[in-house]
């Protein structure tokens, strides 16, 4: 590129005499070699975040052993007791009396349900049944510990609930006091005496569901498998592992979040059978 240069002063502009009689020389600065583009470091691609997977959202390989896929079925036990007549205080244990492995093979059934005289065990659940008028029932339940627990409802109430390892085994005196009329039953919580799963609560939609593990060998290790979906053609998610106390128990809670809404099955392979539980996280 050639770059001129003007000089300005004041007064006229005079051409100075040329001092040799050849042409005016031009002078050029001389051109610099095109020069290679610098390169630019490429910017990163945006990143979109992907939502974590939950826990429940999972879909692991099966480890060694473990099926990738279950049939299970299971039925309810009934309450067993009547709410329709006057204030009373009755018992129920409540578990499944059929869980069938189609795969496996193999039925197992648990004690007989509804009997007044077959005392629970921890890990069981036990609905507390009250007939009465249509009136609010006060209830208080007192434990051989001393501990009392008070619930309120209605004609026709029932109280379910998990038993859990925080009972103490001994002998409970339930009480329903209702517009000045009072009637008490009792019950004998029996330690856990075989390895059995249960649900303290139920998945929320974000939150977390407490597994229960009774009746295990002091801080032996339990490997619990989860399945989505019940009744038929479970497909394995993830396997959990965890150490169960010196009493042979644990509570263990499993996340949930909105995206795991559904049914899953929870399986333990104890010694000489398998274990199941529902484990239902609502939509």
């Amino acid at each position: 590129m050639l770059v001129a240069a003007a000089a300005a002063g004041c007064g006229s502009t005079a051409t100075p005499p040329s001092t040799s009689s050849s042409p005016a020389a031009t002078r050029s600065t001389p051109t610099a070699p095109p020069s290679s583009p610098v390169p630019r470091p490429t910017p990163p691609a945006p990143v979109t975040p992907r939502p974590q997977t939950s826990l429940l959202g999972r879909h692991d390989i099966p480890p060694h052993g473990v099926r990738e896929q279950i049939d299970y079925t299971a039925g309810a036990g009934p309450w067993g007791c009547d709410t329709a007549g006057p204030l009373g205080v009755t018992f129920s244990r409540i578990a499944p009396i059929v869980q069938f492995d189609t795969r496996a093979r193999e039925v197992r059934h648990y004690r007989a349900l509804g009997r007044r005289q077959d005392a629970p065990h921890v890990g069981e659940e036990l609905a507390i049944c009250f007939g009465g008028a249509e009136l609010p029932i006060d209830v208080t339940e007192t434990g051989p510990d001393g501990v009392r627990r008070h619930v309120r409802g209605a004609h026709g109430m029932v109280w379910p609930r998990v038993l859990p390892p925080s009972m103490p085994p001994g002998r409970y005196v339930v009480t329903a006091t209702q517009a000045g009329h009072r009637v008490s039953g009792a019950y004998t919580l029996l330690p856990a005496d075989e390895p059995a799963i249960n649900l303290l609560s139920e998945g929320v939609k974000a939150g977390s569901a407490e597994v229960l593990f009774v009746g295990f060998a002091p801080r032996q290790r339990v490997a619990l498998d989860i399945y989505d979906g019940v009744a038929g053609n479970e497909r394995f998610v993830t396997q959990l592992t965890l150490r169960v106390s010196a009493d042979g128990s644990a509570v263990y809670r499993i996340p949930t979040t909105s995206r795991d809404a559904g049914d899953y099955t929870l399986a333990v392979f104890a010694p000489h059978e398998r274990l199941y539980a529902v484990l239902s996280v609502p939509y």
